[in-house]
């Protein structure tokens, strides 16, 4: 059974893919510093609540996307983060590199989606965890 959520558009683009979720806040410069977390965020769909911990969050958003290991889409519960929101618009405009991203979809979005799971997003910002 799949069920719809609605967000608000941050990046838009169409995408089916995995999703890594991340209950808690992530530290962006883990993407950049561990190779166990760039293999399983690399070209998925990292679903969380926000980013947190650091300042240079976008800057290691945006290394994360010049290497080739960044996300293909981020799906954010609450209103994204300052760090993230900047990085996704500079990988755009700077890089070429299209990071999707949707914001506010709520906890209980965050609550159902599990790593592996099925996601369709579209760009009107409606997620379907499939």
């Amino acid at each position: 059974m799949s069920k719809k959520f609605q967000g608000r558009v941050i990046a838009k683009g169409n995408l089916t893919g995995s999703a890594v979720v991340s209950k808690d806040l992530l530290n962006l410069m883990a993407i950049v510093d561990n190779a166990v977390i760039q293999h399983d965020v690399k070209g998925n769909i990292l679903c969380l609540p926000k980013a947190g911990f650091t300042k240079f969050g976008g800057m290691f958003l945006l290394t994360a996307c010049k290497k080739g290991f960044a996300p293909s889409a981020m799906l954010f519960s609450e209103t994204v983060d300052e760090e993230s929101a900047s990085a996704i618009v500079a990988a755009s405009n700077w890089l070429g590199y299209s990071l999707i991203a949707i914001d506010r979809l709520g906890n209980e979005f965050l609550d159902m989606v599990k790593n592996d799971t099925k996601i369709e997003i579209k760009d009107t910002g409606e997620v379907t965890i499939l």
